[in-house]
């Protein structure tokens, strides 16, 4: 899938500094991503790229099957992948073990913590993601908020975070 990417306090290099794989992955994850006709389809695909790759989430999406679609080319089983999950990594608030969780998030060792947000045509609920970063990052595990939108949602996207100020570094993915 083509895609349109912003970056709101950080950029490539800084993004690289995390880890040198981070960039190549997501970027790898969105090319791979098929055309769908609707979101939740997209999601389901989302889910298996990003989770195939050792990316923990918080709920598996409504309608997923046993196995990946084919043309992902994805091996796992959705028990295997289940297995190895870690959705504590996607907890917004440190102090709370419920509450509000990013999409996805990955560890890339201690306090350099990612979180995915994905949200299409929302943007209550990408609001919702932006603030859940900036409760992270403010608590010094986030390194670094990534907020998939629809492609008709990125400059939308880009003018909330400098409306709401935020001082989190987050990298926003436009999905056409």
């Amino acid at each position: 899938m083509e895609s349109q990417q912003q970056y709101f306090k950080c950029s490539p290099s800084y993004i690289d500094s995390i880890d040198s794989s981070l960039m190549p992955e997501i970027q790898e994850a969105v090319k791979r991503l098929p055309e769908r006709k609707r979101a939740e389809e997209t999601a389901i695909d989302l889910f298996w790229l990003l989770a195939g790759k050792g990316w923990s989430f918080s709920r598996v999406p409504r309608g997923i099957s046993d196995r990946a679609p084919n043309e992902l080319e994805i091996e796992d089983t959705i028990d295997a992948i289940k297995d190895r999950n870690n959705s504590d990594l996607c907890i917004s608030f440190a102090n709370l073990d419920r509450g509000p969780k990013s999409d996805f998030a990955k560890s890339y060792g201690e306090r350099r913590l990612v979180q995915i947000g994905y949200e299409i045509d929302n943007t209550e609920i990408m609001a919702q993601d932006f603030s859940k970063f900036r409760i992270a990052f403010a608590e010094k595990r986030l390194v670094l908020g990534i907020e998939m939108v629809g492609i008709s949602k990125l400059e939308l996207s880009k003018d909330m975070l400098v409306a709401l100020d935020l001082d989190c570094p987050i990298w926003i993915i436009g999905l056409k």
